[in-house]
């Protein structure tokens, strides 16, 4: 398995709910800047699954704009969850970074 698309697929739910929160974007577009970001190309089956997935629990939310064209923005929960996400990810990255000697 790759490092890099294992680290993405890790990290992709929380950088999906980073990008909505500074405002509404397609999933074209969250994808390219993902790929962009990471340095990675994305599945996309993968990537439409997670936008389900988040959509489904209530973190983000989606509108139609004609056929088969949605805007997705994050939600009120989905801001919560990403705070609260950054918080306990900070803490494990400082641990790791000690334990990698970084």
């Amino acid at each position: 398995m790759d490092l890099d698309k294992a680290l993405v697929r890790g990290f992709s739910r929380l950088a999906i709910l980073s990008l909505l929160r500074r405002g509404d974007m397609r999933a074209y577009q969250l994808l390219k800047v993902m790929e962009n970001l990471f340095e990675v190309k994305l599945s996309l089956s993968s990537f439409y699954t997670m936008l389900k997935e988040l959509e489904v629990r209530g973190y983000i939310s989606s509108t139609s704009r004609g056929e088969g064209d949605k805007i997705y923005s994050i939600t009120e929960k989905g801001r919560r969850i990403l705070a609260e996400a950054k918080e306990r990810l900070g803490r494990k990255l400082d641990a790791l970074k000690e334990i990698l000697g970084l």
